[in-house]
């Protein structure tokens, strides 16, 4: 018994200590301009930095970039990357050369801090540099560095280096020029012994990007002005854009079979016979702009982009997101339709759309006219309706948008009642259509000069909306008028709605979550402290999740009364939006891309029993009231419950409840009719449990 105890223990420490959270497949990633590969196929990745989110640095992935592991330099720029026969890593940046030689987990700069802008490595692993001031060299592994610029002019910077099999060495770069005003000219040169010497092989007046070799020496350079080809090791070029629409040529990379590609600013394109034809293989790649290209050993491509890296096994034929931890993309809102189909806005990037659960992306764009999308709802016929510069709908499951008539307002929340009516908040005012986005009309009755940045709507068609600075408004009569409704709210920023099946409505302000058992009557601050609660979720159990734009996702289990921090997982914790369903709990994040829980943490079901295995009795709502009231309450495990009604004198009045229940949450209606006005008091027992509470009865 006592082995099994601690089995028990083992079992549970190894369930409970993974993540709670996983990044999905995108978005879009990280920007990656740079790539090399390893004798293990494991594939090195880097992009420029830019000061925000998780943009930039070093990405490691060992499995087909199926899943990507950050390896230090987060938002710095990456502007170069190779790797020797021993699998050491070299990377460029800014500020000089950096090398690991455990696969990225530690990182020792090197003595060579010029501007890094290309980086080569020969058969002997001699390192050459380019940089803003000529080529260097390494024959140490980077421990020491020469100059090795003989033949090259005095004020040059070198933008692409490469070596053939034959280890000649071709460079591209420009010179600078003191004419008035002063001008870089592109130029084109090769070295024969290892950089000693250099001769000039000019042959394009635009600024070289790639250098590339097939299995017959054949030389391919791609320039800002197409595709050059020499087959006699430089001495004469050809240029070779038969096929090609676009000229400006980021990279080239040839396969095994001497295949060449192509990234441009236009998309990829593929030759099968030198060069002599260009194909468009752009198809379903949803980005134009490819910065670089590799190849691994089983000739599958990797494309990286300013969206991060995109992966066809195909020649092409079909391309996928590989963004797994890579993604960046700012979410600003979710949406789960009743098929489980999940769907994201984004600033900047529009609307995407997953069925498989975030494995998977698909840009749903097509007349989106604004790609700042702040919030989306759906309705009983599966429409789908994205407020961004005005409201935007789908009825085919976002493969086309029409814009709707309300198209001059920046649209911050969605919600749709039970008739299909919509209401729009906006800037300073709130929207209504009847007739599914048709036409809109204005109601604001009631309503100061705020924002209306949440909107949430009950079950007898109440509508509940939080503005930025004068708190919660409500309106019972279908938008037409609304009445400030905020005792007990201290806070008046409030970003977040949302209301459970008992119709208790919980708020996010910009410092607490604050709940409502009587329709908004009065609330009372929950024990959350956390900076700009940005998105309440509530599962069909009654677990709330709160997301934080600065402090993550806190979970409560017992309808606010406690929570606790669930952010295992998470590189990113400005959390703008959360949605569940059944099986996943969404989280979008900004500049972090779409995380969901991972099942294996804790069970959809576990997370049930979490919440149920606790008995409570609720405070009834409205209350005080007139003539009726809700009282809800929860069993934790099946148990007799008995559940009665008495006056101030102890005297039974009523008995609601007495049988036997199964775990679960309830609720249960207490008519007043034939009392009269004053305080009563009701008591729940079950087992051990044991609680009475105070209602008030106002004829």
């Amino acid at each position: 018994m006592k082995n099994l105890i601690i089995l028990l223990l083992i079992v549970s420490s190894i369930s409970f200590s993974q993540n709670f959270w996983e990044q999905t497949n995108g978005p879009y990633g990280t920007p990656i301009y740079h790539f090399a590969i390893n004798s293990n196929n494991h594939i090195i990745a880097g992009g420029p930095g830019v000061n925000v989110g998780n943009l930039g640095g070093v990405f490691y992935s060992s499995d087909d970039g199926n899943y990507w592991v950050q390896k230090g330099f987060a938002n710095v720029s990456i502007s170069a990357l190779t790797i020797n026969s021993n699998d050491h890593i070299f990377v460029g940046t800014a500020s000089g050369i950096f090398r690991s030689t455990d696969n990225g987990d530690n990182w020792v700069q090197l003595s060579l801090t010029s501007n890094i802008n290309s980086l080569t490595t020969n058969l002997n692993d001699h390192i050459f540099a380019g940089t803003d001031s000529g080529v260097f060299r390494s024959t140490d592994s980077g421990e020491s560095w020469i100059e090795i610029n003989n033949g090259l002019p005095q004020d040059f910077i070198v933008n692409c280096l490469e070596i053939n099999s034959n280890e000649d060495i071709f460079l591209s770069g420009s010179e600078l020029i003191y004419n008035y005003p002063p001008v870089w000219i592109p130029r084109q040169y090769r070295s024969t012994d290892n950089g000693e010497n250099w001769i000039n092989i000019n042959f394009s007046f635009y600024p070289v990007n790639s250098f590339a070799f097939n299995s017959n020496g054949y030389i391919f350079a791609g320039s800002s002005d197409g595709i050059f080809r020499s087959v006699n090791n430089g001495d004469n070029w050809s240029s070779i854009t038969n096929g090609l629409t676009n000229y400006s040529i980021n990279f080239i990379a040839i396969n095994s079979i001497d295949y060449i590609f192509a990234g441009t600013e236009g998309g990829v394109f593929y030759s099968t016979n030198n060069g002599d034809l260009w194909v468009d293989i752009t198809n379903d790649l949803p980005i134009n702009s490819i910065k670089s290209l590799t190849i691994n050993a089983n000739d599958d491509i990797f494309a990286g982009s300013w969206k991060g890296v995109f992966f066809t096994s195909n020649n092409g034929a079909n391309w996928r997101g590989k963004n797994k931890g890579l993604a960046n993309s700012d979410i600003r809102s979710l949406l789960i339709n009743s098929d489980g189909n999940i769907f994201c806005g984004t600033w900047g990037d529009g609307v995407f759309y997953s069925n498989n659960n975030g494995d998977d992306w698909i840009a749903i764009n097509n007349g989106l006219e604004s790609l700042i999308i702040l919030s989306l709802a759906t309705n009983s016929s599966r429409h789908i309706f994205a407020g961004a510069y005005g409201v935007f709908r789908s009825t085919n499951n976002g493969e086309s948008w029409i814009q709707t008539s309300l198209n001059n307002h920046y649209i911050l929340s969605l919600s749709i009642n039970s008739n299909g009516h919509i209401f729009a908040g906006a800037y300073k005012s709130v929207f209504r259509s009847t007739d599914n986005g048709d036409s809109w009309v204005e109601v604001s009755n009631g309503f100061t000069d705020q924002d209306v940045s949440s909107l949430v709507i009950n079950s007898s068609g109440h509508i509940f909306a939080g503005t930025r600075g004068d708190g919660i408004f409500r309106s019972t009569d279908n938008g037409d008028n609304w009445i400030e409704i905020n005792n007990g709210l201290t806070f008046r920023n409030v970003n977040a709605l949302a209301i459970n099946s008992f119709g208790d409505i919980f708020a996010g302000t910009s410092n607490n979550v604050f709940r409502s058992t009587d329709n908004g009557n009065n609330w009372i601050k929950t024990s959350l402290s956390a900076p700009y609660i940005s998105s309440i979720a509530i599962d069909s159990s009654g677990i709330i999740y709160v997301g934080s734009d600065a402090g993550g996702v806190f979970r409560s289990t017992d309808n606010g009364e406690s929570w606790s921090e669930i952010n295992s997982g998470l590189t990113y914790t400005f959390v703008s939006s959360l949605v569940v369903s059944d099986s996943y709990l969404f989280a979008g994040i900004r500049y972090g891309g779409v995380f969901r829980r991972i099942n294996s943490t804790t069970s959809v079901g576990n997370e049930k029993n979490i919440f149920l295995a606790s008995f409570s009795l609720s405070q009834n709502y409205p209350n005080p009231f007139n003539p009726v009231t809700s009282i809800p309450y929860s069993v934790g495990s099946q148990q007799f419950v008995n559940l009665k009604v008495y006056d101030i004198l102890g005297r039974e009045i009523a008995t609601l409840v007495n049988e036997e229940k199964p775990a679960g949450k309830y609720k249960v209606e207490f008519d007043g009719k034939n009392l009269p006005s004053g305080i009563y008091f009701y008591r729940m027992q079950a087992g051990n449990f044991s609680d009475t509470k105070k209602l008030i009865l106002i004829r």
